[in-house]
């Protein structure tokens, strides 16, 4: 299986754990995985990661063309997962407005997912009972997406200094 990163998957790894200035492998390893053919992100994720020029932002400019892939192309996927938050009594009026917006990610990313049989890598987990907000993994499960929480995934592909396991890589292309 492919997968898509989730915006907080850049965010905090730049902000916390695994910072450009002393951990320069774990993004050399991000970028191999793109070129594995195992993870890539949306434009959307992109503009969200460009509005602050920082360290990330300037890792984002290098990163090979069809990285992040163009969200558009699921524009009835979209329509869907929008039509289902609104159907959903669960969440405020405000989550479904927020979660609506054209130009947040998480939509997009779950439409882009759901269109060409991807899951998804969050830092989010499902929470049955949120009504503030709507998470990528209350989306993915009304929408049918897997959702890959980061941490195990980063164990099954990693190894070292983040080095690549290959047998991880083939594992999951082959899911």
């Amino acid at each position: 299986m492919r997968y898509l990163l989730d915006s907080n998957i850049f965010i905090q790894s730049a902000n916390l754990e695994y910072r450009h200035r002393f951990c320069a492998n774990f993004w050399k390893l991000l970028v191999e995985l793109h070129h594995q053919g195992l993870v890539y992100s949306i434009q959307a994720v992109e503009k969200e990661i460009n509005n602050k020029k920082d360290d990330l932002s300037a890792w984002i400019a290098q990163l090979p063309q069809g990285f992040f892939l163009d969200e558009l192309q699921a524009q009835l996927e979209y329509a869907n997962i929008i039509g289902w938050s609104v159907g959903e009594a669960q969440y405020t009026d405000a989550a479904k407005n927020e979660f609506a917006q054209g130009n947040k990610a998480d939509a997009w990313l779950v439409a882009l997912a759901k269109r060409e049989g991807m899951g998804i890598i969050t830092h989010e987990t499902y929470d049955p009972n949120i009504k503030k907000r709507i998470k990528i993994p209350n989306a993915c499960r009304a929408a049918g997406v897997t959702v890959v929480p980061f941490y195990p995934f980063l164990a099954s592909i990693a190894q070292g200094n983040f080095d690549i396991n290959h047998n991880g890589v083939t594992d999951h292309l082959q899911q």
